[in-house]
């Protein structure tokens, strides 16, 4: 590793992270079906980070879902412009 490389992503990136597969599997699996160990392992990340961000599955359902809404909304107001 690159010594001015630091050796972990910003907190904000590894939420990122843990959403972009949580909408990868809720996709595949359903939310009910998803397993937090699933998530973390396609955000490349340990069962621990997860729940350093997000207390539970369901909190990052509603976590994922009101990303969701504001890049909607987001969009529409583009549009608008």
């Amino acid at each position: 590793m690159a010594p001015d490389r630091p050796r972990t992503k910003p907190a904000e990136e590894r939420r990122a992270d843990l959403m972009d597969a949580a909408e990868r599997v809720f996709a595949e699996r359903g939310i009910d079906a998803a397993r937090i160990d699933e998530i973390t392992e396609r955000a490349g990340v340990a069962i621990g980070t997860f729940y350093l961000h997000l207390s539970s599955q369901r909190d990052l359902m509603l976590a994922v879902q009101a990303r969701f809404v504001d890049r909607l909304v987001e969009r529409q107001h583009e549009a608008v412009r």
